[in-house]
């Protein structure tokens, strides 16, 4: 199947481009040809004039709230991936709001194993302590293996300064990032 996107406006940060009235050519859903497109190039393709509108690199979100564990009524991680997607979001982060916290491994692999078949990526950001309670630091290195890609009690400050700087000492470790509010 071929498609073309007409007058589309071209932004792509990181390689410095910016520019309006753009082609694209897609064969099977991949992009074969940006610019100028002959009559060959658009023959038999659906065409679809986007005139104002921008095609850009996959956006990420790094805060969002899937609830899966414990408040599938809220959200899933199949509709939060859903929704991310029909944004344009290829990527998110979830935060560790869930019931139970995303404070064990099997939480991690739980939301892994939910997303694994989806198009949007999801980056799970585990507690920084138990149950997000802020009194006792989460079992990082377990997470941390699980796959998290930082830690944060989301929402939810954490209690003590010394609390917080065990937090930051041991993520340090790992090299992870406290997404502290």
């Amino acid at each position: 199947m071929k498609a073309v996107l007409k007058n589309i406006n071209l932004l792509h940060p990181e390689q410095k481009i910016n520019e309006k009235g753009i082609d694209i050519l897609l064969v099977d859903g991949v992009i074969t040809k940006i610019g100028k497109l002959t009559k060959e190039d658009s023959s038999g393709a659906e065409v679809f004039n986007l005139s104002g509108k921008y095609v850009v690199p996959g956006l990420f979100d790094m805060h969002v709230h899937l609830r899966e564990p414990g408040r599938e009524d809220e959200e899933t991680v199949i509709t939060g991936c859903n929704a991310a997607a029909n944004g344009g979001y290829t990527g998110i982060a979830c935060m560790p709001n869930t019931e139970p916290a995303i404070d064990s491994a099997e939480v991690v692999e739980l939301i892994h194993k939910q997303a694994s078949k989806h198009l949007v990526d999801v980056h799970v950001v585990g507690a920084a302590t138990l149950g997000r309670k802020g009194e006792v630091i989460s079992p990082m290195a377990e997470l941390q293996e699980a796959g998290v890609v930082g830690f944060s009690d989301d929402g939810v400050a954490i209690k003590t300064a010394g609390i917080l700087k065990r937090t930051l000492e041991y993520s340090k470790m790992f090299d992870m990032p406290i997404i502290e509010h």
